[in-house]
């Protein structure tokens, strides 16, 4: 530290992190606070109040800033600039890249190169597929196509995190019936998860080799959720009369979406689906999909609207078509499970004990589902919202605030909307559409986090595709949202 401080000859920044990779508040060393209290003025400056110059050490972290911030009207930038513009190499990679910003980003390629990149006989199609396609056409091509991709180091990612979480409830739940499930205890809970945790560092994560306390504390940290989210589960089975049928169920190879789009070309649409429950009601057999997700996933009128979030809706109807493995039955709709959530506060009242309303709000389920009451009552007793994206007022009327729900009419159309969907981006993709014209969902682009957005020319965002005001008007009375809508579920909602 004294070797820090006394090494400066002009001037020194010392550093810290406000937040941590889950962007939990972390705390300055004691340090900072010792030599803050030194000054009388206010030394502390946050990222966002730093200049471009901060950054510009070398003439590549210059132009690497410049270009990312050229359109901010400052003296910082314009200093950059002037001295960039003073070195040929770089003064002419500044022209060069400025002679491209104004060009279209209408990108094509020939039909008869899509189908070298591309087989279309049939056109396969995974939910990630159709997801990147319709946030922007360029991403798809690059990943789906060319298959450019980085070099990851293996770590307690997200992705990762994903997997395991997977791992541990498909080997969970498949190994017991519901009833065997529902009277588990905690202990044993532990005990299952953690042996299959184990098996998944072992196999897939290299065991102990090279991992670190900061690893150590994530994986342990990722157990103990999974044990308070499979309890949360047992109390939502131990609600319901449905019952897990189907894990890992595979659509991708025979029963897979099959559909017809151009001149005689073949889509095939599959993917794996993690959990299907059934129940039978009144003399019909009903099923349910259920997703498991460590992030939020709503289906609203804009994501509709946008081809996003249509991966279980597709795997539902899927599901019952005819030939179909669940032929004959009929779609009461799909979840989306929570499966990680933050740390919660102990409840003042309980000794070691998780308050469990701020549990449930955590775990609070997304999706779609049938208007028919009894199905509804058979998914949870009383229909009180607590598992399911339903809720019913004193008055017994759905409370708007927090139940999607929709008539058996506008299921079936809500089936061809999405089927649609993926026809118009199958059609658009043997057209050779790869333009880097991301979408703009809700005042959200999707270049942030994009790996190609330094080669795709429209970085900057300066060129995007709004939502198609048709389909969202569609959408929203697909969605019961329209007042038509509204009107034939005999009056509105509450």
């Amino acid at each position: 530290m004294y070797k820090a401080l006394s090494s400066a000859s002009d001037r020194l920044y010392l550093t810290y992190p406000r937040s941590d990779l889950k962007g939990e508040m972390k705390f300055p060393a004691q340090i900072i606070d010792q030599i803050q209290k030194m000054f009388s003025e206010n030394l502390l400056i946050t990222e966002e109040q730093l200049s471009p110059d901060f950054y510009a050490v070398t003439m590549h972290a210059a132009y690497y800033h410049y270009m990312q911030d050229r359109t901010m009207n400052n003296t910082a930038t314009a200093s950059i600039e002037k001295l960039l513009r003073s070195d040929d190499l770089y003064n002419k990679r500044i022209e060069t890249a400025l002679s491209k910003s104004g060009k279209s980003r209408d990108y094509h390629i020939e039909t008869k190169v899509m189908e070298k990149l591309k087989s279309f006989n049939p056109l396969y199609l995974t939910p990630t597929n159709v997801e990147d396609y319709n946030k922007c056409h360029f991403m798809y091509f690059c990943k789906s196509c060319l298959h450019l991709k980085k070099t990851e180091k293996m770590d307690l990612d997200m992705r990762v995190a994903g997997e395991l979480t997977h791992n541990c409830f498909f080997a969970v739940l498949n190994s017991h019936k519901k009833d065997d499930f529902i009277i588990l205890t905690h202990q044993q809970l532990s005990e299952e998860i953690n042996a299959e945790a184990l098996k998944y560092r072992n196999e897939r994560m290299a065991g102990d080799f090279a991992k670190t306390p900061r690893f150590e504390l994530l994986f342990n940290k990722l157990i103990e959720q999974l044990i308070s989210v499979f309890m949360h589960m047992q109390q939502a089975l131990m609600m319901s009369d449905f019952v897990p049928d189907a894990f890992e169920l595979d659509l991708k190879e025979s029963h897979s979406v099959r559909l017809n789009f151009g001149k005689n070309k073949k889509l095939r649409f599959g993917g794996i689906v993690d959990r299907v429950d059934t129940c039978k009601i009144g003399g019909s057999e009903y099923i349910r999909i259920v997703d498991y997700k460590s992030s939020i996933k709503k289906i609203d009128e804009h994501t509709l609207a946008d081809g996003l979030n249509l991966q279980m809706l597709i795997y539902l109807f899927a599901a019952v078509d005819k030939g179909a493995l669940y032929d004959g039955f009929v779609p009461a709709g799909v979840l989306y499970t929570p499966v990680s959530m933050d740390d919660l506060k102990p409840d003042d009242m309980k000794i070691l004990s998780y308050n469990q309303s701020a549990v449930d709000s955590k775990l609070k389920t997304t999706g779609l589902l049938i208007d028919d009451k009894n199905v509804l009552e058979s998914m949870e007793h009383g229909i009180g919202g607590r598992f399911i994206p339903a809720k019913l007022t004193s008055k017994g009327s759905y409370d708007s605030r927090c139940s999607s729900v929709i008539s058996g009419e506008l299921m079936n159309d809500l089936k061809n909307f999405v089927y649609q969907h993926l026809i118009d981006a199958a059609e658009s993709m043997y057209s050779g559409s790869i333009e880097a014209v991301p979408l703009l969902n809700r005042k959200k682009l999707y270049c942030k986090y994009c790996e190609f957005v330094d080669i795709c020319g429209n970085g900057d965002g300066t060129v995007f595709r709004e939502s198609d005001a048709d389909k969202i008007k569609e959408s929203e009375r697909l969605l019961g949202k329209s007042e038509n809508a509204k009107d034939k579920k005999g009056g509105k909602t509450e």
